[in-house]
């Protein structure tokens, strides 16, 4: 999920030493959230991870109560069913932007520009804020 001309570099392409854990899912890209479908890719060029292969392997065979609806879409899901996501990314990317902007007006907070998630990285500088005595007095009362 990436906004405007940002691109998106899968960290195993640029990892040829080390092993990559890739973690994807479909409640946020199809905007199904509490769906809890989802998986690991692992990317392992140095056979580090035999044993976290086992217990990933252990790990997911052990669901009381498997998503079976869900995973029978996900087939059709990842096959093509797409036509809403450039109006949903064009949504998401106006959201980024308006929240970007507002936490930016806060005098102290500097939000990172996002380019394609649904949250947002701000940097907050304590000193610009002042202390919490001087803003909310009734906050520290004994």
């Amino acid at each position: 999920m990436t906004f405007g001309s940002s691109e998106f570099t899968p960290m195993a392409s640029v990892c040829s030493g080390v092993p990559v854990l890739t973690v994807g899912g479909i409640s946020k890209k199809f905007v199904v959230p509490g769906w809890r479908l989802g998986w690991i890719l692992v990317h392992d060029p140095v056979d580090a991870l035999d044993e976290v292969r086992v217990g990933l392997r252990k790990m997911t065979t052990r669901m009381l109560c498997p998503a079976t609806p869900m995973q029978n879409t996900v087939e059709y899901m990842l096959s093509g069913f797409s036509g809403h996501l450039k109006d949903l990314m064009k949504v998401l990317e106006e959201n980024a932007a308006l929240t970007e902007s507002r936490l930016n007006a806060v005098p102290g907070l500097n939000c990172i520009h996002p380019q394609g998630a649904m949250y947002a990285m701000v940097m907050v500088d304590t000193a610009a804020l002042g202390t919490m005595e001087a803003k909310c007095p009734w906050s520290c009362a004994n």
